[in-house]
């Protein structure tokens, strides 16, 4: 079992931002939260170009990460980075996390040694938005096949219901056939009963498999992920969905906003290798969201 102050798993959103000036607009309340970029509305993706020219942004931070599969005690440094718009009848703020990794440790309370590798340092193990390996055999010998890239995740900031109030929620991981959904009202109050509903709408999705849950291993678009393990001599991947609160940052990308994991209570990912592992995976933690030219402070309200 993994500890909480182990690994990190999504460092890492990022948007290429278009800032356009502010009109009227809707709230996280109405159900249809926007992007803001430096207090500015971000441009439709219709008006951006799609070579993203804009402002590019990245998440960076470290997540504990919990599963009975892979190196035990495993902290890790990750960082991405993505694109983000607003789109849809009304707008509603949607991006993609293109590119994500993870290697390397910084110091912490508990491990304060700085490193090249993920902890534990022996296993030399490390975390990979690349599919798992699968080999094929070539003239009677077994070749490892080239990997393919899971990314880009598709991601949605929705409405949610944390500690009595409306908030941000950040979905991370949605299948291409259904992106972009149409943004959907919060709850008639905000109160303890709907949150509890609302999480346990996570549960019931992967348990009815639909969205990201429908197939193993589950469909562009969602997230999935690959611990390599080379000093155990295995492969653990995992795939599905995470619903992380957005707290806004405040001022400028120096208090950035931050995404915020709560183990179960933003969903739980499957396995899906190697064929019929039954582990789950779960993450705590923070990561940060920022604008990558000039620390840009990044908004959904």
């Amino acid at each position: 079992m993994l500890g909480r102050d182990g690994v990190c798993l999504m460092c890492a959103v990022a948007f290429a931002s278009f800032a356009m000036p502010v009109t009227a607009h809707a709230t996280i309340k109405e159900g249809r939260p926007e992007l803001y970029e430096n207090g500015k509305l971000v441009a439709g993706k219709e008006n951006a170009s799609h070579t993203f020219t804009g402002d590019i942004q990245q998440g960076y931070g470290e997540l504990a990460l919990e599963t009975e599969n892979g190196p035990e005690g495993f902290e890790c440094v990750n960082v991405g980075f993505g694109a983000g718009w607003n789109e849809g009848s009304p707008l509603h703020a949607v991006g993609e996390i293109l590119a994500w990794d993870a290697s390397g440790h910084t110091p912490n309370e508990e491990h304060p040694k700085l490193s090249a590798n993920c902890r534990p340092e022996s296993t030399r193990a490390y975390l990979t938005d690349e599919n798992f390996a699968l080999s094929e055999e070539t003239e009677g010998k077994l070749i490892l096949a080239k990997r393919n890239l899971s990314t880009p995740w598709n991601v949605e900031l929705t409405c949610g219901i944390r500690e009595g109030a409306f908030q941000g929620i950040v979905k991370i991981g949605v299948p291409t056939s259904e992106f972009p959904s149409a943004s959907k009202p919060c709850p008639a109050k905000a109160g303890e009963a709907e949150e509890e509903k609302e999480i346990e709408g996570y549960t019931k999705e992967r348990t009815e498999r639909k969205g990201c849950y429908k197939t193993n291993p589950a469909p562009a678009g969602c997230i999935r992920v690959t611990i390599v393990d080379p000093g155990g001599g295995g492969e653990f991947a995992f795939g599905g969905t995470l619903h992380p609160q957005s707290v806004n940052g405040v001022h400028n990308g120096l208090t950035p906003t931050h995404w915020s994991f709560e183990g179960s209570r933003s969903g739980v990912m499957q396995c899906e290798f190697p064929e019929g592992c039954t582990a789950e995976w779960t993450t705590f933690g923070e990561v940060k969201d920022i604008g990558y030219t000039s620390i840009q402070l990044i908004q959904g309200k």
